[in-house]
């Protein structure tokens, strides 16, 4: 079993040059106190758990659609897939920076985990107002033009699509949600990181909301 999570972490906006394990390296980049160190620490305790506790790449080879939930509730009760959403919405209110750092670590440590995917999922549903969910939400461009009232939709390469609860999917400035019931999955296949990606076809989608143009996925680089 995983360790109880104690407290909610706040990712620091500082890297150190080598690699993550640098955190711990006093008198590299800025200066820092000991509880910034503390913090790091913990940081790096978390995710060292998750990984050495199987939610980690072992076969680039073949992909597992599945994540491990008793990893993922961990992450959720630390509150880190909502690093990006504003603190009037329950979250941290981080800095891209933050996310940065979030991002590097979780690739330090290999976390088969839809971290990354997760937050900027959030991030983009907290700019439309709407109420931000918790749990695995997967965020997708649509690939194909829809007429007004069509409510169907089609995306290429969805990145752990089989943990979408739900799909995010922005077409324009419009962003829907996509309940896994109305999503039929092809062409199933892993990316470099071993991870699952499918192509979809939607046949309901939900309208939540609308973001401003440099806030798209696009320009994100998701």
């Amino acid at each position: 079993e995983f360790p109880p999570a104690e407290f909610s972490f706040v990712f620091l906006t500082w890297r150190h040059a080598r690699d993550f394990a640098g955190h711990h390296c006093k008198g590299a980049g800025s200066a820092m106190s000991e509880h910034n160190f503390l913090l790091i620490e913990t940081i790096e305790k978390l995710f060292g758990d998750i990984s050495a506790h199987g939610s980690k790449h072992t076969n680039q080879g073949a992909a597992d659609t599945r994540i491990n939930r008793e990893a993922w509730q961990l992450l959720e009760d630390n509150a880190i897939p909502s690093l990006l959403v504003s603190e009037a919405a329950g979250g941290f209110g981080g800095s891209w920076e933050d996310a940065y750092i979030l991002a590097d670590a979780a690739g330090y440590y290999a976390l088969a985990l839809p971290i990354v995917e997760t937050m900027l999922a959030r991030f983009l549903i907290d700019q439309t107002g709407s109420e931000v969910p918790t749990g695995v939400i997967i965020p997708a461009i649509a690939s194909t033009d829809r007429a007004a009232g069509d409510n169907s939709l089609q995306v290429r390469a969805v990145h752990w699509y089989s943990a979408a609860e739900p799909l995010l999917v922005q077409h324009q400035q419009d962003l829907f949600y996509a309940n896994p019931e109305d999503i039929k999955v092809t062409n199933i296949r892993t990316n470099i990181a071993g991870n699952p990606v499918a192509d979809a076809k939607i046949s309901q989608a939900r309208h939540i909301g609308k973001i401003a143009d440099h806030h798209s996925l696009f320009n994100l680089g998701a």
